[in-house]
């Protein structure tokens, strides 16, 4: 039972506790992902029973050993993280895990943003809601510094553009042929070569007139998917082998069902 076990945080920057924490995901059928902070639940002589870590504020690398899958490890290990983040000043995390685990993150107050047929996308706060508030505001900002108005289909494009290349403006000019007006949203963590500012100003020099740049915000900034777009990076593609698609496809439904609708 997981009265026997102890929560402690492995310190990475060790070679024997990275290895230890290496091996017990790869047996698992995880990779070590980029972490700020692992902790485990370890048997008295030192085996990790069950891992999970945390970087910024996105909780990866969740597993339990099939040994102790039935011993309640999960919960206590997951409340011990959202303690220690919301005692740093952190208090809306995100999760991009497997289904199976969805339960129990539901039961500390997490909610599923987006599913795919591998892998959910959850938070325990509001800051895909609170982001989409502030998608709607300057999309009207936008919208009404035009002379006349724009009805019609508008269409949205997140990318990293790291740098913006031709393939980048080829892109944004074939989306223009299909809607009336094109909101382009560069990702704003700075996770690329290409500091955010100069990514921002290359797309912006590059756009048409029926076209608008919206800086991206530090709530987008604050949400997984592929070329790491709006949750930046924050999907760990190579967490799941065999659901490479599932960052993109979680990050398609959110653009579809809770982003498009706050830009016409």
């Amino acid at each position: 039972m997981q009265e026997n076990g102890l929560i402690q945080e492995l310190p990475l920057s060790v070679p024997f506790f990275r290895k230890e924490v290496e091996a017990f995901l790869r047996e698992n059928g995880l990779r070590m992902e980029e972490l700020d902070h692992y902790y485990a639940f370890t048997s008295p002589d030192g085996s990790i029973l069950a891992g999970a870590g945390i970087k910024a504020d996105i909780i990866k690398c969740v597993a339990v050993a099939p040994s102790a899958r039935s011993e309640g490890f999960m919960l206590p290990l997951l409340s011990r993280i959202v303690s220690d983040a919301a005692a740093k000043g952190i208090l809306n995390l995100k999760v991009f895990t497997k289904p199976e685990n969805q339960e129990i993150f539901q039961s500390i107050g997490f909610k599923v943003l987006a599913s795919a047929p591998k892998a959910i996308l959850m938070e325990n706060g509001r800051g895909l809601e609170k982001y989409c508030e502030y998608l709607s505001g300057i999309c009207h900002a936008s919208l009404s510094r035009h002379a006349r108005p724009r009805p019609g289909i508008s269409g949205v494009i997140v990318m990293n553009a790291n740098p913006f290349t031709l393939g980048h403006k080829y892109l944004i000019e074939k989306a223009l042929e299909q809607v009336d007006h094109l909101f382009v949203i560069p990702v704003k963590e700075d996770a690329s070569a290409f500091p955010y500012p100069e990514r921002l100003a290359m797309i912006r020099a590059a756009v048409q007139p029926d076209s608008s740049v919206m800086p991206d915000s530090d709530r987008a900034s604050a949400l997984p998917a592929a070329e790491q777009n709006y949750f930046s990076g924050r999907c760990p593609k190579n967490q799941f082998s065999s659901a490479n698609a599932s960052p993109a496809h979680a990050d398609a439904r959110i653009t579809v069902l809770e982003r498009s609708p706050r830009i016409s």
